[in-house]
């Protein structure tokens, strides 16, 4: 097939036929929407977009929002995410890392303890009604007796 001759695909067609962001394209693969041959982005590169949008998305923030918070150009945030952004400077880093928080898994800790890099502890279980009823039950008994 000559290159005057392709026809991209329709949207759903490439939706239909990326069932995994993860899998990167096989070699010669052509952009249905830029045509661009050559380089394809890494796994690692694609596996950071896919955390910076998941973090972004764990805060529930949009990447207009996450400009404001971290002076990132919200176009570059959007290459970052899709992989298109190899370039990325750590000064634009370091700052959407400020911004997202925890949630943008920069590093992670090899040990078994509670940290930053670790995920936020579970909150205690909320007592059900008979524990608090005998709570204040005992409160009341120790202090009509004057325990």
């Amino acid at each position: 097939m000559a290159d005057d001759d392709y026809v991209p695909p329709p949207h759903k067609a490439l939706l239909a036929a990326a069932p995994s962001f993860f899998i990167p394209p096989p070699f010669g693969w052509e952009h249905p929407i830029t045509g661009r041959h050559g380089w394809q982005p890494s796994f690692e590169l694609i596996a950071f977009g896919m955390y910076v949008k998941r973090a972004r998305y764990l805060v529930n923030m949009t990447q207009t929002k996450l400009e404001q918070l971290s002076g990132v150009d919200q176009g570059q945030i959007s290459r970052l995410e899709r992989a298109l952004a190899p370039w990325t400077r750590v000064e634009d880093l370091v700052p959407l890392g400020t911004a997202l928080g925890r949630a943008l898994p920069l590093g992670f800790c090899p040990h078994q303890h509670w940290c930053e890099w670790q995920p936020a502890p579970k909150p205690p279980p909320e007592p059900t009604w008979q524990e608090k009823w005998q709570a204040a039950e005992s409160r009341y008994r120790s202090h009509d007796t004057g325990e």
